[in-house]
């Protein structure tokens, strides 16, 4: 395929506002396929242009653009590191974020770790270790819950929650999480009905599979609850919480769960309140990301 020169693509570019429905659908396929690069003299023709035609063509371009690099960066992410929990969260943050600079966040949680290797120093017990986690994470660094707009979409997004300090049980859960496992803590996610925790496990699972002859009496040493400042319960409460809502147990609601199973919540999460807010076309997509992530399952 022939590569095209600035001239070509910024008269290509103009070419977006056709009124004929075929030709428009061939131009803006052929933009399309120039892939991110092109977004730049996108941008530039969309501010010096007073043609709001052009300019609404332009903006969708751009999404689609975008939208597609991420569902191409997901597929990357599930096969190639899926359990890189932060990675994967900051890539579902794209999708309402495309131009988020991942690293900023990544210095964030590096700080975050450095606060907390001096403190865990002399810590010898699991306990003693999440209180100091509980200590540095709620009480010096100020992170809390969001009870008062617990359904917005912002919750489910872990760089607002970083930057605002304030999410839902799975958004703070995955800061706890990546923290925890940064120093080499055993923390992974428990995946309850209607609630996200975290349980504290005996031994590293190493990449094993979650689900797979996994005996949540031996290897889970306690729970936390990471919506509640990290307070720390057990399994009997578990048992009692299921009993409350009148659900039979399950095994997997004792065990942890994988990383693909947190982000699958975090963008069933992201359905719920997108749908709630009538954004169909947003319910769409992420219905497409989730597709991503179930079909290698």
């Amino acid at each position: 395929m022939k590569k095209l020169n600035e001239k070509e693509r910024r008269a290509l570019i103009e070419l977006l506002d056709d009124t004929d429905p075929m030709i428009y659908s061939i131009i803006r396929d052929k933009i399309i396929s120039l892939g991110e690069n092109i977004i730049p003299e996108l941008e530039n023709t969309w501010s010096n242009s007073f043609n709001h035609l052009l300019q609404e063509r332009i903006e969708d371009v751009i999404h689609k653009i975008q939208f597609d690099a991420l569902c191409f960066k997901l597929d990357e992410w599930k096969r190639m590191e899926s359990e890189n929990l932060l990675r994967g969260a900051l890539l579902i943050d794209r999708y309402q974020y495309p131009e988020l600079d991942e690293a900023s966040f990544q210095k964030v949680i590096f700080r975050l770790k450095k606060d907390l290797q001096a403190e865990l120093l002399h810590a010898e017990s699991p306990v003693e270790k999440v209180k100091i986690i509980n200590h540095i994470l709620f009480d010096v660094h100020r992170f809390n819950n969001n009870k008062s707009n617990f359904h917005s979409p912002q919750n489910n997004f872990i760089s607002q929650v970083i930057e605002n300090k304030r999410g839902n049980p799975l958004t703070l859960g995955v800061l706890y999480i990546s923290l925890a496992q940064s120093l080499g803590i055993p923390v992974y996610g428990v995946n309850l009905p209607e609630h996200f925790v975290l349980a504290y496990a005996n031994r590293p699972f190493d990449g094993q599979p979650f689900m797979h002859d996994y005996d949540e009496g031996q290897e889970v040493l306690f729970y936390i609850n990471p919506f509640s400042q990290g307070t720390i319960f057990s399994k009997r409460e578990i048992s009692a919480y299921l009993s409350q809502l009148n659900i039979s147990p399950r095994p997997e609601f004792y065990k942890p769960c994988s990383p693909s199973d947190i982000l699958i919540r975090i963008l069933n999460s992201l359905i719920f309140s997108f749908g709630q807010m009538g954004y169909q076309y947003k319910v769409d997509e992420i219905y497409t990301l989730k597709k991503i992530i179930t079909e290698h399952e």
